[in-house]
């Protein structure tokens, strides 16, 4: 196993159709993969990752990892300089072992949390951040952060994307991602049978003087947004199809 140490700081974690487990190394800016009989392997990022969070694969094996390239863990509230020589995005990493392939379309900012829906189309939840001291001590070293969003991103079978969106990683969200006033700071979400999005909400910032948003320690549903799943989902997402 990866050594659970400040070094590496496990974590997201997926399982793919090898029952392997691939585990977010957020302080390593790395993933590790761990096969049934404890044998470790660390893919080559191509120094694409930086401080990665969460990770999701679909029924083919192939790996998507959401790299914050801020948020180093356990302390939210800390700058990470990483940032001005990374990119916020989500990285491929293929079932045939090709190289990894790195996405920053549809809205991606902060991406935390991702999830694969029934037609393997990625969902980035973005910890979007925008007031409090990590903001403005960004400002200061002349950085902002756009707002909470989802982005959507086409996954390896492009035949199952929407129209306009023929190529991997393409971004099928808008440029600004699905935003809404019900949607601050997420850090994951789910689909299930009936194709809904939960999506989690972590906190907010300045509580009762954000009484325009009602989001925040909260979960929000978006109704039939997603491709469904059959659930529960362990291991390799499945279509309900």
């Amino acid at each position: 196993m990866p050594p659970a140490s400040p070094n590496v700081k496990p974590f997201g974690l997926a399982v793919d159709p090898k029952g392997r487990a691939w585990i977010a190394g957020n302080k390593a800016h790395k993933v590790y993969v761990v096969s049934p009989d404890g044998t470790v392997e660390t893919p080559d990022t191509k120094n694409l990752l930086s401080n990665p969070m969460g990770i999701a694969g679909d029924s083919e094996g192939n790996m998507w990892v959401s790299s914050s390239a801020i948020v180093d863990v356990p302390c939210v509230d800390k700058i990470n300089l990483r940032l001005f020589g990374g990119t916020p995005s989500v990285v491929l990493f293929p079932a045939d072992g090709s190289p990894p392939q790195q996405f920053t379309g549809g809205g991606i900012t902060v991406p935390w949390g991702n999830a694969v829906d029934g037609n393997g189309t990625v969902w980035v939840f973005n910890f979007g951040l925008t007031v409090g001291g990590l903001v403005k001590r960004a400002i200061t070293s002349g950085f902002s952060f756009p707002n909470t969003g989802v982005a959507r991103l086409c996954g390896v079978d492009t035949a199952k994307c929407p129209e306009g969106s023929n190529t991997v990683g393409a971004a099928i969200s808008p440029d600004t991602g699905y935003t809404s006033d019900a949607l601050e700071r997420l850090t994951g979400g789910t689909i299930d049978q009936s194709g809904n999005l939960w999506l989690m909400n972590n906190w907010r910032i300045f509580g009762p003087l954000e009484l325009a948003n009602p989001g925040a320690n909260s979960i929000v549903i978006v109704p039939g947004a997603a491709a469904p799943l059959k659930t529960p989902v362990i291991g390799p997402p499945q279509s309900i199809d």
